[in-house]
């Protein structure tokens, strides 16, 4: 939909050969998402936990989880799967702003009076290529904004890997997850690494699970994951893929 009226602005000012009608707008948009990423989920940085419970002997044991090449066996005790988040790609959300902010000063502090297509003698390929490094800002801000809503509002936990596309540019997953009614959901989403493994983590709307993301499809964010002891007898559990 943003794409769309973006596009819908761009059209409009090559008409009127004014960029002000497609730029101020995107530029104003783009900030605003960026500082909104901020205000709507507070946390840059921190560790999500998940129980991970005990076997009573080996005969139990269906097999290690896998997740991104990282191992996380099931033992005769107690843990806790610790799952570190950092965000990443911040020089590019910067990059971003400092270019959408520079547009809109230049926009209106520097050609008030004028069309600015006609003051810089901007061609046609030249105002394709401004509009479409406005569009990659703008998109660039949804993003951030998108990630760190549904973060701010979801659920997570463990889903079983189903089957994995060994695409040549696109590399993705299939999984199932259960939400917190016990009602199997599902989806695919993208991965990046080497080893698929056989679990991935997934992140869910609660009052919607159906919308969910793993982890792999963050741009923005990065999880590390590895088991520590649990410290006391945890009342929910993860099961075995």
């Amino acid at each position: 939909m943003i794409s769309v009226i973006y596009v819908l602005l761009a059209a409009v000012a090559a008409i009127a050969i004014d960029l002000r009608l497609v730029l101020i707008p995107a530029a104003c948009v783009s900030i605003s998402l960026a500082g909104a990423g901020i205000v709507v989920f507070r946390r840059w940085a921190g560790a999500l936990s998940i129980p991970w419970p005990a076997i009573a002997n080996e005969e139990e044991q269906q097999g290690v989880v896998v997740i991104d090449g990282t191992s996380l066996p099931f033992q005769g005790y107690d843990q806790e799967l610790i799952v570190m988040m950092r965000p990443r790609h911040l020089v590019e959300l910067l990059a971003c702003v400092l270019l959408a902010a520079s547009a809109l000063y230049v926009m209106i502090f520097v050609l008030v009076v004028g069309r600015v297509s006609e003051a810089l003698e901007i061609g046609a390929f030249e105002t394709e290529l401004i509009c479409i490094a406005g569009l990659i800002v703008l998109l660039t801000s949804v993003r951030w904004f998108a990630e760190r809503r549904f973060l701010a509002r979801s659920h997570y936990t463990i889903g079983t890997l189903i089957g994995a596309d060994p695409g040549f540019l696109w590399r993705g997953v299939t999984y199932q997850v259960f939400d917190e009614k016990r009602e199997r959901r599902g989806g695919r989403g993208p991965f990046l690494g080497r080893d698929p493994g056989n679990a991935v983590l997934v992140f869910y709307d609660p009052n919607n699970p159906d919308v969910n993301a793993t982890h792999g499809a963050f741009f923005f964010h990065s999880f590390r994951m590895g088991l520590i002891p649990a410290l006391h007898r945890s009342a929910g559990s993860v099961a075995p893929p």
